[in-house]
């Protein structure tokens, strides 16, 4: 989690004018409210790469000032399709992937396939190069999936090396929309300042995320606790509101993120990700005096006694005016390895269910170390593992 500017689309809902810390949405659409691009849509602001040595000559050559701007924008245009033209190759789509102790990414094994079309079967990469930052889907059609899935959502830096990956998996769906267990994992970055984080998020109903493996019940090696999520689904009319407070293993709230749908489609209503707990006690202190009439109104704990609930299986919710529709509590073991769902009603567990989401050959053999040890640095430090 990296943190980004104060603000967020109020509507008549309950929303105040204070606006909390919100994690900025992508892309707006129609009735003002904003939503969620997929990671794949998400773009980062280039810069242009160090310049070669003429283009300095040209800025030293003593040439009318007109002529010498033409120049300048034509050697960085040029730089710029070189770059890309180095890095594309000429198939979309690939069966391998390797990742170098370095964290570089190559590609091999080319799939051949008619303009146009993509694989609709087994396992592929779909890279997208940019001029400076690479960012791959890895793409896996499987047997109970009526098209292929995202496995995994990889990104570079400037420098080419992996920076960031994205894994989600559908964990509620229904006329509210869906849901999304979210697991977000940085390499490069500081932790001081970059949380990895694992939380459930708000998706519409959008396509080629992961559905995971309902499983009879939890291994015998299950991991640790590491974070749980509370959806507290309401119905307004015809607009359904989902509010998921997500809190750190000792039960710790630490963001809120809402979501508006009618019919299964995101509508007009609160939507976007508040952060309650950072890294900044003075940020925390405002964060909570601006999310407190949000908390209220939606019925959400401040914090949850964790062994309690795991020994009682009850958990008394706060009241809320609006219409209750289902509240879920999800409970995250080993950084998301692995997620036991519970339906509630009237505060008592009525049905519950083993979530295990796939793990990819790249999260396997060197992705699942590297994030696990930040996750584990992050809590040593005392730092957010929730979003």
């Amino acid at each position: 989690m990296s943190f980004s500017a104060i603000g967020a689309t109020h509507t008549s809902l309950g929303w105040s004018e204070a606006q909390p810390q919100v994690k900025a949405t992508n892309r707006p659409s129609a009735g003002g409210a904003t939503y969620r691009s997929p990671p794949n849509l998400r773009q980062e602001r280039l810069s242009v790469p160090k310049r070669h040595d003429l283009l300095y000559s040209v800025m030293a050559t003593a040439l009318p000032n007109r002529l010498r701007q033409v120049l300048l924008v034509a050697l960085v245009v040029g730089e710029l399709i070189s770059v890309c033209a180095c890095q594309s190759p000429s198939s979309p789509y690939f069966h391998e992937l390797k990742i170098d102790s370095g964290l570089h990414l190559s590609v091999s094994k080319g799939i051949d396939l008619p303009p146009g079309q993509s694989p609709h079967f087994g396992s592929y990469y779909a890279p997208f190069y940019g001029a400076f930052v690479t960012s791959m889907d890895h793409m896996e059609k499987k047997a109970r999936s009526v098209s292929p899935e995202r496995a995994l959502y990889l990104e570079t830096n400037r420098e080419q090396v992996l920076d960031r990956t994205v894994k989600e998996d559908e964990v509620l769906s229904g006329p509210f929309g869906s849901l999304n267990a979210k697991r977000e994992c940085f390499y490069t970055r500081p932790i001081e300042t970059t949380f990895g984080s694992v939380s459930v998020e708000f998706n519409g109903n959008g396509t080629q995320h992961e559905v995971p493996l309902v499983i009879s019940g939890p291994p015998k090696d299950l991991p640790a606790l590491t974070s749980l999520s509370l959806v507290r689904i309401f119905h307004t009319g015809a607009v359904y509101i989902t509010v998921t407070a997500n809190y750190e293993p000792d039960g710790r709230l630490g963001s809120l993120d809402y979501g508006s749908a009618s019919n299964g489609r995101p509508s007009p209503g609160p939507s976007g990700t508040a952060i309650y707990r950072t890294a900044d006690p003075v940020v925390d202190e405002l964060q909570r005096r601006q999310l407190a009439p949000d908390l209220e109104r939606y019925g959400i704990p401040i914090s949850i006694a964790v062994n309690e609930y795991l020994q009682s299986r009850t958990l008394t919710l706060p009241a809320s005016s609006l219409r209750q529709y289902r509240n879920v509590l999800h409970a995250f073991y080993g950084f998301g390895k692995f997620i036991h769902q519970d339906e509630l009603r009237d505060g008592i567990v009525v049905t519950s269910r083993w979530l295990q989401p796939s793990q990819t050959r790249e999260e396997k053999d060197t992705l699942n170390t590297l994030c696990d040890e930040r996750f584990r640095k992050q809590q040593a430090l005392g730092l957010p593992t929730v979003e």
